[in-house]
């Protein structure tokens, strides 16, 4: 029996900025926060197609902020330096 893999998408494709590596997410986070485009694109893949999915425009900064702070006090400082 053959199994089928269904690719959501590819991380080089979908964000650009080369494969997926600790740089490359530092850039995402970045270009998450920064570009509504790109946001919108994360939102929509982290929930893989869900609806309603975890994450929304109302609630995407603790999961943007969690991409390359990984210690309490870069995270806090991620999310307090992001508008609501």
């Amino acid at each position: 029996m053959f199994q089928v893999q269904i690719v959501e998408y590819d991380f080089e494709t979908a964000y650009g900025g080369g494969p997926l590596s600790p740089t490359a997410l530092d850039l995402l986070a970045a270009r998450i926060i920064a570009e509504p485009k790109t946001r919108a694109k994360f939102i929509d893949d982290y929930g893989s197609g869900a609806s309603p999915g975890t994450i929304n425009a109302g609630n995407w900064q603790s999961s943007a902020c969690a991409l390359s702070n990984l210690d309490p006090q870069s995270f806090a400082a991620c999310c307090a330096g992001i508008p609501q």
